[in-house]
């Protein structure tokens, strides 16, 4: 099992329509970017990188069964007129029990053509296999030294979004020099197949230590020491990794860790467009909250320190801080929820490791270690015994943090300029209602405030139609959700005022101000519910209503003017908030 987020039950007629038109693609002679196929039906990407691997596969096997006089070997696209039924048909032809024994004979033929001295190395033995890529454990033959040869997988057929990864890869790599960091020793080009050599390092992956059993802690902190020193020295050098997990994590013979896979690495310096802007780059459970919104500008040396603050969260608990069902649930998780502590799971976790730990997690970036070296630093002191720079957070702070995340709060970030408008809409309205009715005594009061009621309802859909375009049609469950909510408030303060009307005694004038504390007390509980699932201070406002509830009774006059105040304080730190994550995105 690799470390990518394994997609449970994906949506099978897409995954069929997906594999069918990439078949068909390829067998017009068409060049399909797979990085974007991926990035497009992330959703997918799991079940795509399988079958581009296993088609590799059987494209490779049809050129060994040739080489070896085995014949023509043809494998045919699924016709849009004809789709799979289920996926795994897509595949049938080197999955069927005939095929499997077919394809190891020819396999055996062509590992042994594998063999073949490639430029100045030998390949001995396929040691690792990804999506794109796969590494040779080779003999370099003019200094007879053991090394690692990495190659494009679809070699002379790669396109060239698959080249310039690979090369931003061996040149990253190549600019590094640390204990920490496998080296590379050559890059090249051979019969159209492109390569680089590295140190080979006979040895297993974190992801391999980790599935064995706990690693002791004191272990894992000096692990992602050593890791956060390598990359400290990357960032330096203008690199970012941007996929740091344990898979791309080496232990050597010295029980070293040696960083490698630079094939997501940012240089600075480079103004390469690999990444389109709003691209989701990475490993989903490894990503931080930045990299989920795919703007590109805000991943940087940040990002790879929340990505190691996942790692060290693994060695140290064993399961990953956020993994939800599907990668779309575990992308959500990341960006709204916190990790459970780590102690909770294993007590036997050092406070200070924990307290490290969740440093690297904070979703906001400045609030995490300021590079990777304090990260190191502060490792090495708990190593050694000495105070860590960090002390536990109060219980303020944690109230003020729970109360400054955002959740669905980003999906609306277009709604700024409008709820600024709002906020003068709501105060002039009752602004007015408090000079006419409650100071200058207007006759027939209930007539002026149905009036002043129904302009700023007027004003308020003037609004909503000019910035149409920004809410219009609501996109999604969350936005569902609050118009939902609104607009069941709205209904209910009309009710609520038609009913206190009709049970008013037909002796007595209409007490109009005592519609605003109950009015209070329903815009309290709107935005009480709104903190739950769009931005924590909303609870704040939801209780400043309530406090708002106990005092207008207080003096009825100013009850128009005070709600008004409210209102539009409340949109306002609405609009602010919104208008700065409209800036950071």
């Amino acid at each position: 099992m690799n470390d990518d987020l394994r997609l449970d039950d994906p949506p099978q007629e897409l995954l069929n329509d997906v594999l069918a038109a990439y078949l068909e693609a390829v067998a017009r002679g068409e060049t399909v970017d797979r990085h974007t196929l991926l990035a497009k039906h992330l959703q997918l990407s799991e079940e795509l990188a399988r079958f581009f691997e296993a088609h590799d596969h059987a494209a490779r096997l049809a050129e060994n069964w040739r080489a070896s006089d085995g014949g023509d070997l043809e494998i045919r696209a699924v016709s849009s007129k004809k789709r799979a039924t289920d996926a795994d048909d897509l595949t049938s032809v080197w999955e069927s029990p005939a095929g499997l024994e077919a394809a190891q004979g020819a396999d055996q033929a062509g590992h042994e053509l594998r063999l073949r001295k490639f430029g100045d190395y030998e390949n001995l033995e396929e040691i690792a296999r990804g999506a794109m890529g796969v590494v040779y454990k080779a003999r370099q033959i003019s200094l007879n030294r053991t090394v690692a040869v990495k190659m494009i997988l679809s070699g002379d057929l790669a396109n060239e979004s698959d080249i310039q990864r690979f090369r931003i890869e061996a040149e990253a790599a190549a600019h590094l020099q640390h204990p920490n960091i496998i080296g590379i020793y050559d890059v090249g080009q051979l019969d159209g197949h492109h390569f680089f050599s590295m140190e080979y390092v006979a040895g297993e992956n974190l992801s391999q230590i980790i599935r064995k059993g706990s690693v002791p802690p004191k272990q894992a902190a000096r692990y992602v020491r050593q890791i956060a020193d390598a990359i400290g020295h990357a960032h330096r050098k203008g690199v970012t990794h941007r996929d740091i997990k344990p898979s791309n994590v080496l232990i050597d013979g010295k029980d070293q860790a040696r960083v490698t896979d630079f094939g997501l690495a940012k240089r600075v310096e480079c103004d390469q467009q690999l990444t389109a802007s709003h691209q989701i780059v990475g490993t989903v459970p490894y990503m931080a909250p930045e990299q989920v919104m795919g703007s590109r500008d805000r991943v940087g040396p940040a990002s790879d320190i929340y990505s190691i603050g996942v790692l060290f969260y693994e060695l140290l608990t064993r399961q990953q801080p956020f993994r939800g069902r599907t990668a779309l649930d575990t992308l959500e998780q990341i960006r709204e929820h916190d990790p459970k502590l780590p102690r909770q799971i294993n007590p036997q976790i050092p406070r200070e490791l924990e307290m490290i730990c969740l440093k690297c997690l904070e979703k906001n970036p400045e609030k995490r270690y300021g590079s990777a070296q304090e990260l190191a630093d502060d490792l090495q002191r708990f190593l050694d015994g000495d105070s860590i720079s960090l002390s536990g957070p109060s219980l303020l702070d944690r109230l003020l943090c729970t109360l400054g995340r955002g959740h669905h709060d980003v999906e609306f970030r277009t709604w700024a300029n409008m709820l600024f408008h709002f906020a003068w809409i709501v105060f002039a309205a009752n602004f007015l209602s408090f000079l006419v009715v409650g100071k200058l005594h207007a006759a027939r009061p209930l007539t002026w405030l149905a009036a002043f009621r129904a302009l700023e309802f007027a004003g308020m859909a003037l609004v909503f139609w000019l910035y149409r375009a920004d809410w219009y049609p609501p996109q999604g469950k969350p936005a569902r959700q609050l118009w939902a909510l609104w607009l069941g408030y709205v209904a209910g303060s009309l009710t609520l005022f038609l009913v206190d009307y009709g049970m008013a005694p037909p002796d007595r004038a209409f007490e109009y101000w005592m519609e605003y504390p109950r009015l209070a007390i329903l815009s309290s509980l709107g935005f009480i519910m709104m903190g739950s699932s769009y931005w924590g201070y909303c609870y704040g406002i939801g209780a400043g209503f309530l406090l708002l509830a106990l005092i207008l009774p207080m003096d009825p006059t100013l009850a128009p003017l005070l709600f008004g105040l409210g209102w539009g304080a409340s949109l306002i730190a609405l609009a602010r908030h919104l208008g700065k994550l409209s800036e950071e995105a």
